[in-house]
This record gives C-alpha cells, structure tokens and sequence, in this order.
C-alpha cells in the first residue's frame, strides 16, 4: 500500500482511542509506507520503542525513535491519544536534551495531526515548528509529500530531512514576520498617529507643493487600502504587472502574448487555464506530479492548485483534447491569477517574460 494510501485510509476509520492504538493502528503504519523497517526484518533495530535519552531533569523515554545509519538518534516521535488536546503535551518534547540524543526533528502527534519541531532552533516551541499537518483538513498528496519531505528513511538518513526543515521553518518565521508587519500597518491605517501623518504631509509638501491640513492627511490614510499577505519562496520573484500609477481605478486589461502569440483578453481565469493547457501540452509525462508538489499559492500551502480529480475547493474543469482531463483552481483576483500563470511558466523551465499582459 502506498503511502497515499494508508493516508486516505487513515483518514476514513475511526479515531484510536488511546495512545497505544494511535502507535499501532496510524503511526507505525506510516512509517513502515515511509520506508522505516518497523518490524526490525533487517536487524537493524532502527525504529526503537520506549526510546531512553537524557532530560534536562535526567532522564526520560520518548515513544518512538528513529535512528541514523550509523545507529544515532535522528528523530524522535511522540504520541498521543487524539483525545487529548496537543497543546498540552508540546513542552514535553522540548524537556530532552537537544544537544544530546533527541535528535535533530521531534514530532508530536495524535496519528490525524502532525506536527514538526527543530528543537536545536532558538525560540518557544511554537517558533520552531516548521510543519503542521492535519489529516481530515488537508489535501492527502500534500500532507504525503511532506511526510516524505521531513520523515520518510532516505530523506532522514542522509539529512534532507533537517535541510528541508530548515529551510521550511525559516519560510514560515519570514511569512510570520511579514503578517505582523501588515497587522501592524493596518492598524496604522486605521488609527494614523501623528508622526505618520506629519510626514505624509511634509513628503506631499516637498515633492508636490501641495499643504494639505492634517485632517486632510488623516482622511487620505484612512482611506488607503491595506496590501494583501505577501509570499515568501526561494525560487526567484517573478516579475509584477505594475500598477497604474497615481490612480485607484481597475486596470483595463486588453490581451496577452503567450509564448509569442499574441491574444484577446478572457476572464482572468481563462488566461490561466490558457496557461495551464499550454504548459501541460508541453510537459504532459511530469506535468501533474510537479505542479502537484511545487506548484502552490504560498510555499507551506496544502491547497493543490492543479489535478486529475475535483478539487475540494473551486475549480473549472479543462478538457485537453487526445490528452487528459484536469481540474484547476479558479478562486482567485486576476493579478493572482497572472502571479500563478508566471510561477507555473518558470516551474518548468520557462521565462516568466514567455507571458505578456497587454493593458489599456
């Protein structure tokens, strides 16, 4: 049974009923999908129970650990009962010594969520979790592949794992850095203080040789619309559609070239579904299973974009002639739509410039 499997079966039984069953009955069937020898067939004894390691108060034993090659801890999981509320039980995890035997990841889990830690990091427990993964909210394939990701055997043994965590847990303190910042902004906006008011006057002074009132001011930041949640990736930024400036009023969208060939302009949907068909007809043999893996609205996001089946979320479905039927994600404002169609261009190896957007 593969590993998507054993998750969509998961999924649909009934929730264990006690930390044992939970080990039984989820996690050690997921592993075994992850490659792990969880009934020691090998005789390397490399998924352990009732692991003993070193405590900050002594000693102490954690549910399960998952060893390295040469027979060091790697990985340590900790159990639960989806009975009880996991917030409880996150500090037990950060009792172990990290420079010692706890590992480099630490898990915390019920069997239906999952959570990852890198307990070498700075910070409370909650600023070093870089993954969090619910099995009865999220898509199956992107809970799969994170699994693979951060806890399968080969991306474990030969350190992946830790470098994919890394760079996964650094992502999510930048986005969370970011949305406090917005906070912050909006709130500013909303409640200018006098600072910020004298100095968008002043600036509208020096470079316009206008002297707007202070209550002027006040009503044009107010009235200013906050930006949306800005993404973080480590690939490149694609290049923006630029705004009109110094005016609010919808851009006028009049065509698009797409890999030179030049188009009327569709609903911003039918552009990316354009793009999508486009891209696919080139890439057919891998198409699914990148976009699948790659291709998402922020680097962490579990909403598949694109796929063979219905997507929970709304989608419109495209009928590619003597090749495939697909779904594609349809909920979104034209500028996101061109974001996605450019992130999808560069997935496979394509220029963000092989899509033009003609404005009035």
């Amino acid at each position: 049974m593969t590993l998507s499997e054993t998750l969509e079966r998961i999924s649909k039984m009934d929730a264990p009923t006690s930390e044992r069953s939970t080990i039984r009955q989820i996690i050690l069937p997921v592993l075994s999908a992850l490659g792990w020898d969880v009934d020691n067939r090998n005789g390397t004894y490399e998924v352990r129970d009732e692991y003993q390691v070193s405590s900050l108060k002594g000693s102490g034993k954690v549910d399960i650990a998952l060893m390295g090659e040469r027979g060091q801890c790697a990985c340590l999981v900790e159990a639960k009962s989806p009975s009880v509320n996991l917030n409880d039980h996150v500090m037990q995890l950060f009792k172990y010594d990290a420079s010692n035997a706890s590992g480099t990841i630490c898990v915390l889990t019920d069997g239906l969520e999952w959570r990852f830690y890198l307990p070498r990091e700075e910070g409370n427990p909650e600023e070093r979790q870089f993954a969090r993964l619910r099995l009865r909210e999220d898509q199956i394939e992107q809970i799969a592949d994170d699994l693979r990701d951060f806890l399968s055997r080969s991306a474990v043994v030969n350190g992946e794992a830790e470098r994919n965590a890394v760079k996964a847990l650094k992502l999510r303190r930048e986005e969370d850095i970011a949305r406090r910042l917005l906070d912050l902004w909006r709130e500013m906006l909303t409640e200018p203080d006098r600072e910020l008011v004298t100095w968008v006057g002043k600036r509208i002074s020096d470079q316009h040789g206008l002297s707007p009132s202070a209550d002027q001011v006040a009503k044009i930041i107010v009235a200013t619309d906050a930006p949306s949640q800005p993404t973080y990736s480590s690939k490149p930024a694609t290049p923006e559609v630029p705004a009109r400036e110094g005016s609010k009023r919808q851009i006028d969208y009049t065509g698009y070239t797409l890999f030179g060939v030049p188009k009327p302009w569709q609903k911003g949907v039918g552009m990316w579904i354009d793009v999508v068909e486009q891209v696919y007809s080139r890439h057919e043999h891998d198409f699914l299973e990148k976009t699948k893996k790659h291709l998402r609205l922020t680097p962490r996001s579990t909403r598949i974009l694109i796929s063979e089946s219905p997507l929970k979320d709304r989608c419109e479905k495209i009928e590619i002639p003597e090749m495939s039927v697909i779904f594609v994600y349809s909920d979104r404002k034209i500028i996101q739509f061109i974001e996605l169609a450019r992130k999808l261009l560069e997935l496979f190896g394509h220029s963000a410039s092989d899509l033009v957007i003609h404005e009035d």
